[in-house]
């Protein structure tokens, strides 16, 4: 393979390098997604809190507007205690709406698992500064491509609105007869139609901009092929990774053994510490084979898994733990072995009828 053809970026990333890429706070943001979510929370308070909000802020203020005398007498201190009442008032009133709009915009970012904690994107980087990374940056592809995502995005929005708020505009002129306590709901009516548009329009950006932005972050972490010899060699030397390793290689093999034991012949334990599987079938095996051995839990279960099967159990400590000592899952039992697990087969054999006792081996 060529020097060049094996430093293309021609690999999708392992889990390790992208791992990696996250804890350098490189991850997947689609800005779109808490624009969109901020349109649906703005949407939803609307249908939900407008019309309460919208009668809370009534109260308050026309008092002021139908009473305007009441106001003529008072103090300084009357109107800095008026004033701060209204704005507690007001801010009360429109908490609950901006919380909601807050809640639109982060949750998008959980969804996308893109909060990720990383120090080093704080710290100065000298490369930030320079005016050809700049340029790259202002005139790169995901640049143009954010560009015309955004002027598509305005652009149909304002025609949109236009074409839902012209007929609002055209029936303005009948506003002036309305009476003020009807201001707010008609308010919110005419603006409803305007944010569902503008939710509708980011909502389908969004969707677009998500599957790009993951593909241009895959693509962007592709690996080389020397990235994955490094990689793996580096893999291959981490204890954490060995570990984790031989403990899936212990899962398997125990997984593996428990599917052994029913066709076991015997099971030998100590009793309750050691218990060790053994199969013999004559013309098959040249001698008793261990299928499976295990203490302690393990042991339990190779015992529970013996006795749903109805494989024959025997009690034989000094046997079971020489067995287990000298042998591994797979192996044939050791020459001194073979007269002491003979009598033990032969002799369930005979119980069970298959023939008079018999000595394998």
């Amino acid at each position: 393979m060529s020097e060049s053809t094996s430093g293309e970026r021609t690999f999708e990333a392992t889990e390790r390098k992208l791992q990696q890429a996250r804890e350098r706070g490189d991850v997947v943001v689609v800005r779109e997604g808490p624009a969109a979510g901020v349109y649906l929370a703005i949407l939803l308070g609307l249908l939900l809190l407008a019309a309460p909000i919208a009668r809370h802020v009534a109260e308050i203020i026309l008092p002021m507007i139908q009473q305007p005398d009441a106001f003529i007498d008072m103090t300084e201190d009357g109107w800095a205690s008026a004033a701060h009442s209204v704005v507690v008032a007001l801010a009360l009133a429109i908490l609950p709406f901006f919380a909601l709009a807050l809640a639109g915009g982060l949750l998008p970012y959980l969804l996308q698992n893109s909060i990720a904690i990383a120090p080093e994107r704080i710290m100065p980087d000298p490369s930030r500064l320079s005016p050809k990374s700049g340029l790259k940056r202002l005139f790169g592809a995901a640049a143009l491509f954010d560009f015309a995502k955004n002027l598509v995005k305005m652009t149909t929005i304002g025609v949109i609105c236009y074409i839902v708020v012209r007929p609002l505009y055209d029936r303005s002129v009948g506003y002036v007869s309305t009476s003020v306590e009807q201001m707010p709901e008609l308010l919110a009516k005419s603006v409803l139609p305007v944010v569902m548009v503008a939710t509708l329009v980011a909502v389908v950006i969004a969707g677009v901009d998500m599957p790009y932005q993951q593909w241009v972050y895959r693509r962007r972490q592709r690996m080389t092929l020397q990235d994955m010899r490094d990689e793996l060699r580096d893999s291959e030397g981490n204890p954490r990774i060995k570990a984790r390793r031989r403990a899936l290689r212990r899962k398997r093999r125990g997984r593996r053994m428990m599917h052994d034991v029913p066709k076991a012949t015997v099971v030998i334990t100590n009793p309750t510490h050691f218990a060790v599987a053994l199969r013999y079938e004559r013309g098959k095996d040249a001698a008793p084979t261990v299928v499976a051995k295990g203490v302690e839990h393990v042991a339990f279960r190779i015992r529970k898994v013996a006795l749903e099967h109805k494989v024959a159990i025997v009690e034989n400590p000094p046997l079971a733990r020489a067995l287990h000592a000298t042998t591994e899952i797979g192996d044939v039992i050791p020459r001194e072995h073979f007269e002491a697990v003979a009598k033990i087969i032969g002799l369930i054999w005979a119980q069970q009828g298959i023939i008079k006792a018999a000595r394998p081996g």
